[in-house]
């Protein structure tokens, strides 16, 4: 499943799960699959979770597929 997330302000990627329920050695962190581009990110799930460290708001989200999204460790609805 692919998905593209867009924020006003900076993404990053850490390794760390920031309070989603996975644990961190499941988030992937493969640069090659998940592409960050200025303040968007393409990415593409599979076998893992993806988490990212983002400032600003939440601008766009999109996603091929059903997917749980969580923000500060709370599930958000982006639909």
């Amino acid at each position: 499943m692919t998905y593209q997330l867009t924020v006003s302000g900076s993404i990053e990627r850490r390794g760390e799960s920031y309070g989603a329920p996975i644990d961190d050695s499941g988030v992937t962190q493969d640069p090659d699959i998940d592409v960050i581009s200025g303040s968007t990110v393409d990415g593409r799930l599979g076998g893992g979770g993806d988490a990212y460290h983002i400032t600003g708001e939440i601008t766009s989200f999109e996603a091929d597929g059903n997917v749980s999204v969580y923000v500060d460790g709370e599930e958000t609805d982006l639909g």
